[in-house]
């Protein structure tokens, strides 16, 4: 059940005031394209987020193949 005010953007935004490096990205097209211009060998990646976010893993390593 969602929680009223509470939205990928408003976390985003929260946790954007602790981490240096944080990216609020929507769409999938959108968050491939910076994952391929952005990650260098060595690099860490997490994703997290509700619903089918978890075919972004997947098709990154299919591009990266």
């Amino acid at each position: 059940t969602p929680i009223t005010g509470v939205t990928g953007r408003a976390l985003a935004k929260r946790i954007a005031k602790e981490q240096e490096s944080f990216h609020y990205i929507s769409g999938f097209g959108k968050i491939m394209r910076f994952l391929k211009g952005a990650i260098r060998p060595g690099d860490i990646i997490a994703i997290q987020g509700a619903g089918d976010i978890n075919q972004i893993a997947p098709m990154l390593l299919k591009e990266l193949r």
